[in-house]
């Protein structure tokens, strides 16, 4: 597009033909689809804001009029680009192979250089706005620095007072104040779902730690029965194990009646009733739990700590009242009993996982402050 004024030839930084935005996708991951919507979105802006430019002029020679203020916007523009096809081709291209997407799903690093790169391109974006869109998008952008850095931040003041003054100009000091608090409230952003993702990896170890520590539990029941022997002799009348019993015919008949009585399966049948314990705790505790924006799923991997810590404090509960450790509980009647103390251990894992689950409560409302509403 070009035309002719006062001798200077003036030409658009588009050319006329050029292809549409699109999103692309889909994807697997509802992460993915919220960040190419957001990239399509950028760039629809980033177009809009270059064909709004006053155009480049040329003398009659056909040689470029120098204009530092369009340098400068071709710079910004290129960086937008820039940053707009790294998070792209990050967002749309999964790492191949259970193990590689496992590696990357832990350590986050497709959703930190997507986000990343986003904001980055926001940033610039913002540095290339029209002065009118600008002041219209300034109630937004106040919002999303407010909700993502503290009132003492020197940067959001001084938003809060560029909003505050009605006569204010959006000159290259004051976009410069606006983008870098945009900068820091997305660098919150990101920092906070660091801090959700480390958090659940830190939970996901102990769990896999628990899983270890029962599975060797288990596994030891079923090779050496005897070794964890889960067994009782009320009234020294009978011997009465997780999965069946035996009679007595005297005090001293009672360690050859354990051996005969225990079973192999005695240790894995008690760490199921714990781990149904424990699920049916996490049933009732989803009713306080919010579901988050976040690309980390940290309410489901507390929910799936609760299983193996019901499972190993059902054993370790019934272990210590058959070493006489619970006060007024020493000698199970029945196989029920043990199974129903079994239970009630496993619900008891309560007392420890809350102490997480609080714990992930504070780490969620932290992100959910400094996410907002994830706009760009």
């Amino acid at each position: 597009m070009s035309s002719l004024l006062r001798g200077r030839v003036r030409r658009t930084m588009l050319p006329g033909d050029q292809l549409p935005v699109t999103v692309g996708g889909p994807t697997v991951s509802a992460w993915r689809e919220d960040a190419l919507s957001r990239i399509a979105d950028v760039e629809s802006l980033q177009r809009q804001f270059a064909a709004e430019r006053p155009p480049r002029e040329f003398d009659e020679d056909g040689v470029e009029v120098p204009d530092p203020e369009f340098a400068r916007f071709r710079e910004l523009d290129d960086a937008v680009t820039c940053h707009l096809r790294a998070a792209r081709e990050t967002a749309e291209k999964m790492a191949m192979g259970p193990l590689r997407r496992c590696y990357a799903a832990l350590t986050g690093g497709e959703v930190e250089r997507t986000l990343a790169n986003l904001h980055a391109a926001a940033v610039h974006l913002l540095r290339m706005t029209p002065a009118d869109t600008l002041r219209g998008a300034l109630p937004s952008l106040l919002v999303q620095v407010r909700g993502r850095l503290p009132a003492s931040d020197l940067r959001r003041q001084e938003v809060e007072k560029l909003a505050a003054d009605p006569g204010y100009s959006f000159d290259r000091h004051n976009r410069e104040q606006l983008a870098y608090a945009l900068e820091a409230a997305y660098t919150e952003e990101r920092a906070a779902l660091s801090r959700m993702r480390s958090f659940r990896n830190l939970v996901y170890m102990v769990t896999c730690t628990l899983l270890a520590v029962l599975g060797g539990l288990v596994a030891v029941g079923a090779a050496f029965p005897r070794a964890l022997p889960l067994c009782f002799a009320p009234g020294n009348e009978r011997i009465v194990c997780p999965t069946g019993w035996h009679d007595l015919s005297g005090p001293s008949d009672i360690d050859r009646m354990v051996s005969l009585t225990v079973h192999r399966g005695d240790l894995a049948i008690v760490a199921m009733m714990g781990l149904v314990g424990a699920v049916m705790v996490g049933v009732l505790t989803l009713r306080a739990q919010r579901g988050t924006v976040a690309p980390y799923s940290l309410p489901l991997a507390l929910l799936i700590l609760k299983l193996p810590l019901g499972g190993l404090t059902a054993l370790l509960g019934v272990l210590m009242v058959r070493g006489g450790f619970v006060p007024g509980l020493t000698n199970l009647d029945g196989s029920s009993q043990i199974l129903g103390w079994a239970l009630v251990f496993g619900i008891a894992q309560q007392l420890i996982s809350g102490v997480l689950d609080r714990q992930a409560s504070l780490v969620l409302a932290d992100s959910t402050a400094a996410l907002g509403d994830g706009a760009p």
